[in-house]
């Protein structure tokens, strides 16, 4: 049977104020509506989810999850639901996740200033390692952005490999059920 590994994105934008450029605003984060979504999905997904799939790993030990996880995620949570945070702490803890390190705010700095998307890589390398004292080997650009200049600056910054879109135009003739160097 082969090998097959579930992998999940977790992020949670935030939500800026509804305010125009012009008003007098110092905190343009709407913090009430980004703590009802957060909750919300923490009592709908995330603390269900977290649990699921600690009980899916004691009955099959063979399973394997992978986790990406943004900095915004980890930012709301802590403010407004550390036990999600424990949850998530907890499966990693079995042995059978790994994580996965991406640009700490989840965007699409690859695109626009290089020193930034370096700047938001180490950040998240960080966060990761403050939260599970762990250091990822793969990474995920947003969205599964993938070039090979992105594969080769994943790799100049000690990625074993990058998680990458297998988009049919892209691969062409290649099959997106291989890994590829």
């Amino acid at each position: 049977m082969p090998n097959v590994t579930f992998y999940f994105e977790v992020h949670q934008p935030m939500r800026l104020k509804r305010k125009l450029y012009f008003q007098d605003v110092t905190d343009f984060i709407d913090w009430e509506k980004n703590r009802e979504i957060f909750n919300r999905v923490a009592d709908k997904c995330y603390i269900p989810a977290t649990r699921m799939f600690n009980k899916l790993i004691k009955t099959f030990p063979e399973l394997r999850l992978s986790f990406s996880f943004s900095g915004t995620f980890f930012e709301q949570a802590e403010k407004f639901r550390p036990d999600v945070i424990n949850e998530f702490q907890n499966i990693f803890d079995t042995g059978n996740v790994d994580i996965l390190d991406e640009t700490y705010y989840h965007s699409l700095a690859y695109l626009i200033n290089q020193e930034e998307y370096e700047f938001q890589i180490k950040k998240h390398r960080e966060m990761i390692k403050k939260y599970f004292n762990y250091s990822p080997s793969v990474f995920r650009n947003t969205e599964a952005m993938y070039s090979d200049d992105i594969a080769k600056k994943a790799e100049k910054m000690g990625y074993n490999g990058i998680i990458a879109e297998g988009w049919d135009k892209i691969l062409q003739w290649r099959s997106p059920n291989f890994i590829y160097n």
